[in-house]
């Protein structure tokens, strides 16, 4: 007997489940070999809640990191706007300046040339002294006058110019103030905390602002108060210190040449009765 020739042959393999068509005759017989299942695994609880905690410090961090960086971009715009307007007011002054001095420099030649006229009419004319002494006399107080008023001019130009950097340092002097106390109130080191190390760099910035502009902090503690140049906000008794001096500093105070710009907040030794 010849019997059945069966050829099986795998012609083709489907997934979930994978069959097998074997050929007997002229009939395709499928053979379930095997199925796989996936497994569905489900993430931890703990996993996804520190996942999200981490988005979220993540979060916080860029917040801050922009903040600060608005903060420096917001410091710098103040400087340059501020030095452009203080630029202004000089060039204009500065013109002014010029031309009064170009004036006086002029009328000084005349003075002169009118003095050495004197001086010829002197030796010519003996008999004129008198009158003559009276000419030089008014000519040498013309001229004294003169430079006084340059003198003047010189020191109203100073003036104007820390007029012009006090509107601006005062726009300044709370932002100095908000960054002493974030630095003041931790105790990271700047080159471990980015942070704060972008809110030093900052401090710094406007530090330097204010020494190219001639502001400067009062160190006042243990001086007499003047209420010219402190605000007394309390009394406190203190026996190992002097009656009417300044023990504590609330606030901070600027001067900028002799000119007060803020001033110190302090507490002050009551007098002992």
């Amino acid at each position: 007997m010849k019997g059945l020739r069966i050829g099986a042959r795998v012609f083709s393999l489907i997934s979930s489940p994978q069959q097998v068509f074997f050929r007997q005759g002229l009939h395709q017989t499928p053979i379930y070999l095997f199925s796989e299942k996936t497994k569905k695994q489900d993430t931890p609880k703990n996993d996804q809640k520190q996942e999200k905690a981490q988005q979220k410090e993540q979060k916080v961090e860029q917040e801050k990191k922009e903040a600060s960086t608005k903060q420096e971009e917001k410091v710098e715009s103040l400087d340059e706007s501020h030095e452009d307007k203080l630029h202004r007011v000089e060039s204009f002054y500065s013109k002014q300046i010029e031309k009064l001095e170009t004036q006086i420099k002029d009328h000084k030649e005349k003075i002169h040339d009118q003095i050495k006229l004197i001086n010829q009419l002197e030796a010519s004319n003996k008999d004129h002294n008198s009158k003559i002494k009276e000419l030089r006399d008014a000519l040498k107080a013309e001229l004294e006058e003169q430079e006084l008023q340059q003198k003047r001019i010189s020191k109203e130009k100073e003036q104007l110019k820390v007029f012009a950097i006090s509107n601006f340092a005062k726009e300044l002097l709370e932002v100095q103030d908000n960054l002493e106390r974030a630095i003041a109130s931790t105790t990271d080191k700047p080159e471990e905390n980015p942070l704060l190390e972008g809110v030093v760099m900052t401090h710094s910035i406007l530090e330097k602002v204010y020494k190219k502009f001639g502001v400067q902090k009062m160190n006042v503690t243990g001086q007499k108060f003047d209420p010219n140049f402190h605000e007394s906000l309390f009394q406190v008794e203190d026996p190992e210190k002097e009656p009417g001096t300044i023990c504590y500093v609330a606030q901070e105070g600027y001067v900028i040449g002799e000119r007060v710009l803020r001033p110190a907040k302090v507490g002050v030794v009551k007098q002992q009765s």
